[in-house]
């Protein structure tokens, strides 16, 4: 990481163990492990959650605390799923939370690829010997 301020977390194993344990700490209250809750209770900004996650910025260790984030948004993920599924009135709620890119980022719909695919049928007209 470049110069600046010193590091809230001495490694990746500090920072795994803050981010599992305010985890541990929601699901014992029974409350949603947020994103952005857990970016306060952990004392960080996004930007440097970014910088932690730089293959550029951080080139030695940059993928063990992206690990750490995508296992948190699994974990939120997996929150949102199994309340979802075990009772109704929560349905629209968590599938709501799970559209949001934390949390899943979950669509009703197929993404728009920007790919158009036009059938052409020729029965009827000849066949493909007219377009010679």
């Amino acid at each position: 990481m470049p110069a600046g301020r010193p590091r809230k977390y001495k490694d990746a194993a500090a920072m795994r163990a803050a981010v599992e344990a305010w985890m541990a700490e929601q699901e014992a209250k029974g409350e949603f492990p947020d994103e952005a809750g857990m970016i306060l209770a952990l004392g960080l900004k996004k930007r440097m959650i970014e910088r932690y996650c730089s293959e550029t910025e951080n080139p030695e260790d940059w993928r063990e605390y992206k690990d750490i984030f995508e296992d948190a948004k699994l974990e939120r993920e997996h929150f949102l799923v199994t309340r979802m599924v075990k009772d109704n009135k929560l349905a629209q709620g968590c599938l709501n939370a799970l559209k949001q890119p934390a949390n899943g980022g979950y669509i009703d719909r197929p993404l728009d690829t920007g790919k158009v695919e036009v059938t052409l049928k020729v029965s009827g007209i000849g066949g493909m010997d007219k377009f010679g």
